[in-house]
């Protein structure tokens, strides 16, 4: 991890040499196949075209290698990395400056070594050039990552006037640690679920009126087949024992697994371990083909997924395969309306009690002006 941060040392910015004015700024992510030939992107996280926010500065944390042909000027592309270079002497001077946080601590030395704050500091350099007192809102689709909260503290820091606003995106993992009420978290958080505003206030620090609720734009309301499926995680540990679990997993439901398609993690594609994983899976499948429970409403997943709350709210039900049970699953007691039985070490099923609780499924005609004025 310490090593990867070199890359970032070749981070480059990019934008129209005139932009347009603007007095809100969106920070997000992209990948070149969300741009089209106009130069506009599709943002997944918002559910809406860039050019739906005429008022609005694009600031994207690009992804992909190469860059996209065109450009619109409400945008500015902060590409990360070049996958072909690396600094070492910088992250070299890096690690010298960050000896001092050894009086804190190993686990806080580490933390200011790592490559999330190597990029927090990169980013950090490029973006305060876009803050001013035209603007008003500061919106990030919010995950608490270290680049995100220091964006947010430049702005409270430099322009208190700004509001900061985290829209939580994704579905929520097990025990959302990463969204613990920081100095750095943003003025106003937006959920998508009253079990979400509850977990919120009760374990992570957050005050009702920090809080808003707004159904969701990722997570429309369309139909979406998450029904016979294996969903493999970013990362895992053991191909070998997450292959024994699915044995023990099938020897005790009778599930018929024939026909599941295998879902690799989009951040996975060219990893051998997934692989792996993948003929694992595979050889089980073409070993037990003659099963009874051929019902055809159920998922299994694999390891630590905000997906399993979407996967319920779409009337699926989940069976998970955990590699560490303390953080990977889900409790009745976070997530009031989850239904989570034991099927033995390392397997779990869950439903739901009601629908709309924890994730309210929003509509494409959702108005971005919703989410800023909140």
């Amino acid at each position: 991890d310490f090593l990867d941060g070199s890359y970032y040392y070749h981070a480059k910015i990019y934008h129209n040499e005139n932009l347009k004015k603007y007095n809100n700024i969106i920070v997000t992510w992209a990948y070149d196949y969300q741009f089209n030939k106009q130069g506009f992107f599709f943002d997944r996280t918002l559910g809406i075209n860039s050019n739906k926010s005429p008022n609005s500065l694009w600031f994207v944390v690009y992804l992909s290698d190469k860059l996209p042909e065109k450009v619109q000027d409400n945008i500015v592309i902060f590409k990360t990395r070049d996958k072909n270079k690396k600094n070492f002497l910088k992250l070299l001077k890096h690690l010298i400056v960050s000896i001092k946080y050894l009086m804190y601590g190993k686990f806080y030395f580490l933390n200011k070594i790592s490559s999330f704050s190597v990029f927090s500091e990169i980013i950090y350099f490029y973006f305060k050039d876009f803050l001013n007192n035209d603007v008003k809102y500061l919106l990030v689709p919010y995950e608490g990552q270290p680049f995100q909260n220091r964006i947010f503290k430049l702005s409270k820091e430099n322009f208190p006037s700004i509001k900061t606003i985290g829209y939580v995106h994704s579905s929520p993992t097990s025990i959302p640690f990463s969204l613990i009420k920081k100095k750095t978290s943003p003025d106003k958080l937006i959920l998508s679920g009253k079990d979400q505003f509850k977990c919120f206030i009760k374990y992570l620090g957050w005050k009702k009126n920090e809080l808003k609720i707004l159904p969701s734009k990722r997570f429309i309301k369309k139909k979406i087949n998450m029904k016979n499926s294996f969903y493999l995680p970013l990362i895992f540990r053991s191909h070998n024992n997450i292959g024994e679990c699915i044995k023990k997993l099938i020897k005790i439901t009778k599930l018929d697994i024939s026909k599941f398609k295998i879902k690799n993690h989009p951040g996975a594609k060219n990893s051998l371990s997934h692989q792996k994983l993948i003929k694992e899976i595979k050889k089980i499948k073409k070993n037990n083909r003659k099963l009874t429970n051929k019902k055809n409403n159920y998922s299994v997943f694999i390891g630590s997924s905000g997906a399993i709350i979407e996967a319920l709210e779409r009337g699926c039900k989940v069976y998970q395969i955990c590699e560490n049970d303390l953080l990977e699953r889900y409790s009745s007691k976070i997530w009031n309306n989850i239904v989570c039985k034991k099927i033995t070490d390392k397997i779990y099923f869950y439903s739901l009690k009601k629908k709309r609780r924890i994730i309210i499924l929003g509509n494409k005609n959702n108005n971005l002006y919703n989410y800023l004025k909140v």
